[in-house]
């Protein structure tokens, strides 16, 4: 086989695993979401693992609501209010479930929510 028809078949198979930044987007949004699942409801969670999972989903918050906080964002200005709005939510919600306080379920909720917008799900 000559070396332009396998170099062909290798790039067409890599462009079928080529994803849009709205999957991508996902994908991170529902990792993070199955992490902090993993710890709610009552049950013998290891503080430190609470706390990794608490902490990697405030910082996707923080930098969602960064990038809606740009002027240059192409998001409508009501749905970067929103999410700007989810991002604060979630860095007081995480404060209080690290004071035991509140539970991470209503994290858990916030997350699935937009996971379903991005699905186009209400």
């Amino acid at each position: 086989m000559n070396s332009a028809l396998v170099a062909a078949r290798r790039y067409s198979s890599l462009s079928e695993h080529i994803r849009s930044p709205k999957d991508l987007e996902y994908d991170v949004i529902l990792d993070v979401t199955r992490e902090l699942k993993s710890h709610s409801g009552a049950g013998t969670t290891k503080f430190s693992e609470l706390a990794r999972a608490l902490n990697k989903n405030e910082r996707l918050w923080i930098e969602i609501g960064t990038q809606v906080a740009d002027p240059d964002n192409a998001l409508s200005p009501d749905l970067r209010a929103r999410l700007f709005y989810l991002a604060q939510f979630v860095g007081y919600q995480t404060s209080k479930v690290f004071g035991g306080s509140a539970r991470v379920e209503s994290l858990v909720e916030t997350n699935v929510a937009v996971l379903r917008g991005l699905k186009g799900k209400t």
